[in-house]
């Protein structure tokens, strides 16, 4: 039986794909959008209009040109007349021009991070000006490692990086990856339901072979339980394995808590599935659109489709989160991957496994002593 069902699952190409093939693709789609948003800044373009060619003016070239040397990846700076460097600002092909005369000033046309860059360049250059022009005139050898080390100050004050209370950088977009963790979990619910409604000879006519063979219900239902269970599972850890090597994502150091994590969003997922495709005499139609309405629905609720969103619902109601098993998913890998919380970890995967103890309770409740007229 357990070889059976087991073959039956692995032939249902529909919902191989969606257990299995679509998860992977989201993730690659996400990967491909903005994966890589927080690795570096642009390039920044800018301009220098030199209105009067003196002492200042050569020295801040000098120093832009050290500060390009020590990043060739944050400046490109082109030299041109104000009148261009207008236009320029205006079609958003500069982020902002420095007008060179008896002292630097600086045009932008927002306040975003480059300009924020720009800014923090110029102050640092006005804050040491005189000392800059000293260089310049008696030690000019000196002026590249002064420049270099008011560059790294300058990018270091110019940008902001998230880091955990340990001092771990943080991937803003990894909640997007976790809520895709979650997904492929709850897409359990597609196994099953079909392997539920496969007991239903009121819904499907193989079920009804089912009910008159001279097998034990109970049998048939521990054996396609079982391998649910296990194949959800080989399907989100193949997942997993994709995503921390192929797609470079941090899931923290010890694989085990995560490991049990899925493997409780796997038992909550696919039981939920097993609950729908047990309760009632709906039409599998019916039932496939009740799943697809639960498992999305969870994962948008945990913060797959709008960023934040779980921080709302626990601030106006965070029993929600509670009880809603995409939220716990992802809560757990925080506690993990983000911020060493191993109470919230112990909670959240208690919590699944209690959930979907419960379910399958209520499943063999159901399906326990089910007899038809008529088959």
């Amino acid at each position: 039986m357990i070889k059976y069902s087991l073959l039956r699952i692995l032939r249902d190409r529909v919902t191989i794909f969606w257990a299995l093939c679509f998860p992977f693709i989201l993730a690659t789609l996400f990967e491909v959008s903005f994966g890589h948003m927080n690795d570096s800044l642009d390039q920044i373009q800018t301009a220098v209009v030199v209105k009067r060619d003196g002492q200042t003016a050569q020295t801040f070239q000098k120093f832009l040109k050290e500060v390009q040397k020590e990043d060739n990846d944050l400046l490109a700076v082109s030299t041109m007349d104000q009148k261009e460097a207008d236009r320029k600002l205006k079609s958003e092909k500069i982020a902002g021009y420095y007008l060179l005369g008896e002292d630097v000033s600086l045009t932008v046309a927002g306040n975003g991070v480059p300009e924020s860059v720009l800014q923090s360049l110029m102050e640092s250059y006005d804050s040491q000006a005189a000392y800059l022009k000293t260089i310049l005139k008696e030690k000019p050898q000196q002026l590249a490692a002064v420049t270099q080390k008011i560059g790294k100050n300058v990018l270091k004050s110019a940008t902001v990086k998230e880091v955990t209370l340990s001092g771990k950088k943080v991937d803003g977009m990894i909640q997007y990856f976790f809520s895709a963790v979650a997904m492929a979990c709850m897409f359990g619910c597609f196994l099953g339901m079909e392997a539920a409604i496969r007991l239903q000879a009121n819904v499907k006519a193989v079920a009804a072979r089912r009910c008159v063979s001279s097998t034990s219900k109970m049998k048939m239902a521990l054996a396609d339980i079982a391998m649910v269970i296990l194949v959800d599972y080989v399907f989100v850890v193949l997942f997993l394995v994709y995503l921390v090597f192929g797609l470079k994502k941090d899931f923290g150091n010890n694989p085990a808590p995560i490991l049990l994590i899925t493997f409780a969003g796997c038992l909550i997922g696919a039981s939920m599935g097993l609950l729908v495709g047990s309760i009632g005499k709906w039409g599998e139609d019916v039932k496939v659109a009740i799943i697809l309405s639960v498992s999305l629905g969870t994962t948008f609720l945990s913060g797959l489709m709008v960023s934040g969103i779980k921080g709302l619902i626990e601030k106006y109601c965070p029993i929600l989160n509670r009880i809603n098993p995409s939220a716990l998913i992802t809560d757990a890998l925080y506690s993990v991957a983000v911020y060493p919380d191993v109470a919230r970890y112990r909670q959240d995967v208690a919590i699944m496994l209690l959930m979907g103890a419960l379910c399958i309770a209520i499943v063999f409740f159901l399906t326990r002593r089910v007899r038809y007229d008529s088959i």
